[in-house]
């Protein structure tokens, strides 16, 4: 069996994480092959480029993230385009009204400038979106994201993921899936298409149930593979192959 984490942050400080080599070596402990470094600053894309350049089964995204779009920097931009042959998503980037920590004007020029650099450039993007998926959808009608890209660790409901679907995008399944008062989202999982599913982490952020209050490690995506296996009723060796078929597609390209 073969699992995907299409989003994690290996790099970010934060006590008690453990290092990428030594997540990568549990991770792999623990079924799971394939994983995507997300970089929000240069420091972070210099060390996720240096690891998936040693390592062919990690996978680099890169983009200025919502929080951070008051100090968008065209350098970082520009370290971006210039590694692009060893970018597989632009981003994460999008909107995030929940905290606000850029005021939400900011946020959507921001969202907008990298959604028509990552199309200009051919690159897929990853979205990031919180409390502003309306507004999402509507810049998104006039800045289109380019095919194959995805809206990590989904947090609304089953109408919503039928429009980002309708404009193909990938839709990725974090451990707030299984969170108890994640009903919205599970109704969201149970109309996906199967070749539509991705699943993460967001290491080391939202461990799943039942390590809710520990820092996540990319490991425990198997453990929401295993729940969404359970709820879609289908084995957890199907939901891997599935969701890690859906990741090679649209991050490896393969």
């Amino acid at each position: 069996m073969e699992l995907f984490d299409t989003h994690a942050h290996l790099f970010m400080k934060k006590k008690g994480v453990m290092s990428p080599e030594e997540t990568i070596a549990d991770a792999r402990k623990n079924d799971v092959r394939y994983i995507t470094s997300v970089a929000l600053n240069s420091d972070e894309l210099d060390l996720s480029l240096a690891l998936a350049a040693a390592d062919s089964e990690i996978f680099v995204a890169a983009g200025t993230h919502p929080h951070n779009a008051s100090q968008y920097s065209e350098n970082f931009t520009n370290a971006i385009l210039e590694n692009k042959s060893s970018i597989s998503l632009f981003g994460e980037i999008g909107l995030d009204y929940h905290y606000n920590f850029s005021p939400p004007d900011i946020q959507k020029e921001i969202f907008a400038l990298q959604l028509d650099i990552a199309r200009e450039n051919k690159i897929p993007v990853m979205l990031h979106l919180r409390d502003a998926h309306d507004d999402a959808l509507e810049i998104l009608s006039e800045h289109p994201a380019s095919e194959g890209s995805v809206l990590h660790c989904y947090t609304s409901d089953a109408p919503t993921a039928k429009k980002f679907l309708d404009l193909g995008f990938y839709i990725s399944f974090s451990g707030i899936v299984t969170f108890p008062n994640a009903s919205s989202v599970r109704d969201a999982l149970s109309l996906m298409p199967l070749e539509r599913i991705l699943i993460e982490t967001d290491a080391p952020f939202l461990a799943p149930v039942p390590f809710r209050g520990r820092l996540c490690t990319v490991s425990m995506v198997k453990n929401t593979a295993e729940f969404i296996s359970n709820f879609l009723a289908i084995s957890l060796e199907k939901t891997a192959e599935i969701t890690t078929i859906n990741a090679r597609k649209c991050i490896s390209g393969l």
